[in-house]
């Protein structure tokens, strides 16, 4: 990865996941006003309750983005054009059609919903209900799972950042007209149909600009033939279904334990410390989505060498960024807490403490197995994943009773040491076939870095208010950037 036009991807991907993040959090926010205003506290209560519980088709993806946007740059980075549009046509018709019977699935349940009481739920589906929730599910499985397969295509041929500002572009169109929909008070059951045909004119975007921009596009073939053999990848998509389930039991089991164990309070100190500690791990992610594209380059080019170099100069660098970046959330998050939540909520340093420290750590052990990521060799960190999950859960269990809290947050801590620092590496070795030291040392280095950091970020505090100290670690921070811009080792990054 040492050629300018690698460089260019990557900047651009950067800056296009930037922007992709920046419209999220306005549409979070923007939106929230007009719902209420539209529908009122109850009826968007509502919704969201509806919306919350759809979302889970997504499930039916089942890796499928992932594992085809790697098997599509592999094959582009060996110029066999035929290979990368057959495969294409294998994941966009499996995809399709299991979306199809899916639908199929899911109307019969909302329509045994409409006519008989759910268990629970002791009475039948609403109308209204009823058609949100089959305009949503057509969205996420006929739209939102298909859609994603298809759009790899431009992770897949190096145009991660076309591809990126062209969803921005069409989420910007989607925020002005929701709000011009919902001003005008539009009915849940008709705004659930407008997504769903708003979903559709994003995905005939895609197909459009992809078939002036990427030459043999219209090589594509839908068919049931192809997703008969397309069946073929569906387990190795597979373990990709299971890195992201194993972190959404991570994430919510862990909040469910608290709440099992203390009161609604803890609880949401403990959510809103991990909202703002998780702002840190951002880094590492605005960077994995341009990066493993050309990873996949490197390893379809038969590059391994200057593929483990990359990962080896990425696990030092992500560590420290990420590390640097959860000094300066400690100090400005302490300042920020009580004005975000009203000061209805009280700050624990330590508790955000942990948090951090876990972020860091996590960062490392992620960045280490970008190469496993990247070449569709995720299995067995798939399967540490889940181990990981579970064990989180049963520490969680374990402590949550005794320590409050503080428990939660150490259980994490401590798997992700036990699992995610010590075995990640190790599978990065093994499958580039060569020592695992070189990598834990890539780790180590980057948090020898952050001590002189932490030891400054200490003494500051001392002497200074948290608002003094803030800004002086932001004027420091670009110091030091400035310092090592020069950095030869990054040069070979070419970031």
């Amino acid at each position: 990865m040492n050629n300018s036009s690698s460089n260019n991807r990557i900047l651009k991907g950067i800056g296009s996941s930037v922007v992709n993040q920046v419209i999220l959090a306005v549409q979070g926010i923007v939106l929230v006003p007009f719902f209420l205003k539209a529908w009122g506290v109850d009826e968007y209560g509502h919704w969201l309750t509806l919306t919350a519980f759809v979302s889970y088709l997504t499930l039916l993806d089942l890796g499928g983005q992932n594992y085809f946007a790697n098997v599509l740059a592999i094959s582009f980075a060996k110029k066999d054009t035929d290979e990368f549009f057959h495969r294409l046509s294998e994941g966009v018709s499996l995809f399709l059609f299991l979306g199809i019977f899916g639908f199929g699935a899911w109307t019969a349940i909302i329509w045994y919903g409409s006519n008989w009481s759910f268990p629970g739920l002791e009475r039948t589906l609403l109308y209204d209900e009823a058609w949100i929730l089959i305009f949503m599910g057509a969205f996420f499985l006929l739209v939102s799972n298909v859609g994603g397969v298809y759009s790899t295509i431009y992770r897949a041929t190096g145009l991660f950042a076309r591809g990126a500002m062209i969803g921005n572009g069409m989420r910007i169109l989607s925020i002005v007209i929701s709000m011009c929909l919902l001003y005008f008070s539009i009915e849940p059951k008709n705004f659930a149909a407008f997504q769903f045909i708003f979903g559709g004119l994003w995905c005939s975007v895609f197909l459009w600009d992809s078939r002036r921009k990427i030459e043999g596009s219209h090589k594509v073939k839908i068919n049931i033939t192809n997703a008969k053999t397309g069946l073929k990848h569906l387990k190795s998509s597979f373990y990709f279904w299971i890195l992201a389930f194993s972190q959404a039991i991570k994430q919510h089991g862990t909040l469910i334990i608290l709440a099992s164990f203390t009161n609604p309070l803890t609880v949401s100190t403990f959510a809103t410390h991990r909202v703002l500690s998780n702002f840190a791990g951002y880094i590492r992610v605005l960077l994995q989505g341009p990066v493993l594209p050309e990873l996949s380059f490197l390893w379809g080019q038969d590059r391994v060498k200057e593929l483990y170099e990359f990962i080896l100069i990425s696990l030092k660098w992500v560590v420290v960024l990420t590390g640097t970046a959860s000094i300066l959330i400690w100090f400005a998050g302490s300042l920020f807490y009580p004005v975000w939540t009203g000061n209805e909520l009280e700050s624990h340093p330590y508790l955000f403490f942990l948090l951090l420290v876990q972020g860091v750590l996590v960062s490392g052990s992620q960045t280490a197995s970008w190469g496993l990521l990247a070449t569709n060799h995720h299995r067995s960190m798939a399967q540490w994943s889940f181990a990981s999950s579970f064990l989180t859960l049963g520490l969680a269990y374990y402590l949550a009773p005794r320590y409050g809290v503080t428990g939660i947050v150490w259980a994490g801590v401590f798997s992700e040491l036990s699992i995610g620092v010590l075995v990640f590496p190790a599978l990065c070795g093994r499958f580039f076939k060569t020592s695992s030291l070189p990598i834990y040392r890539a780790f180590i280095n980057g948090l020898l870095i952050l001590c002189p950091f932490m030891g400054l970020a200490y003494l500051i505090d001392g002497l200074f208010s948290k608002l003094s100290s803030t800004l002086i670690l932001v004027f420091l921070g670009l110091i030091v950037a400035f310092m090592f811009k020069g950095n030869p080792e990054l040069k070979k990054l070419k970031i």
